[in-house]
């Protein structure tokens, strides 16, 4: 019943011109929308304690990303589970190359990010979360990704950002970072002016 659905809502979106191009944009692009808002919030000027803090968050957010890569790549290399359309489970509607299936990294690390904004209080949190099942769903749709993909990426992710947040040394390792570039940014500032 459940193929049977899904077998359907591909067959629908692939007859809707429209619904393609949206869900092809979603599945292959949907991840840059994290990394822009990583480069905004990155260089927006504000007050410096709330500039330290947002920095810090995204440093979390890419340690969450690094911790859940490294997982996934030991996965990878591990156990080989072919994506669903290079075993004819289903029509692929966007290209892709048929490498491992498990776990979807865009879901996990989409996630870790996600849920790292909200354990910072960031208020980009929620709708990043929201924009996590869009992108989820999208590589379900898509036919480059099962659902068990999915859920396992989206546990791998979950289990970096709780790890990072919790983490001591990943704490000092921020601090360390921001105070580098911050002393960095200032020695080139002043190096400018002076030029």
């Amino acid at each position: 019943m459940a193929r049977s659905i899904f077998l359907f809502a591909q067959w629908f979106i692939a007859r809707r011109r429209t619904w393609l191009r949206i869900l092809t944009w979603i599945t292959r692009f949907g991840y840059w929308l994290f990394i822009l808002y990583g480069l905004v919030e990155w260089f927006r000027p504000r007050p410096v304690p709330a500039q330290i803090k947002r920095r810090k968050t995204l440093v979390y957010c890419l340690f969450s990303v690094i911790m859940g890569s490294s997982l996934s790549w030991i996965i990878g290399k591990i156990w080989h589970r072919p994506r669903p359309f290079a075993c004819g489970d289903a029509a692929p509607l966007v290209p892709h190359k048929a490498n491992a299936s498990f776990p979807s990294n865009h879901s996990m690390n989409s996630l870790a990010i996600s849920l790292m904004l909200l354990a910072r209080h960031n208020l980009w949190g929620l709708p990043a979360l929201v924009w996590t099942g869009i992108l989820a769903s999208s590589r379900v749709l898509s036919g480059l990704h099962y659902v068990s993909d999915v859920v396992g990426g989206f546990f791998i992710g979950a289990v970096a950002s709780h790890v990072v947040y919790h983490s001591k040394r990943c704490s000092q390792l921020a601090g360390h970072i921001l105070y580098y570039w911050h002393v960095g940014a200032s020695v080139a500032q002043t190096w400018w002016r002076r030029c």
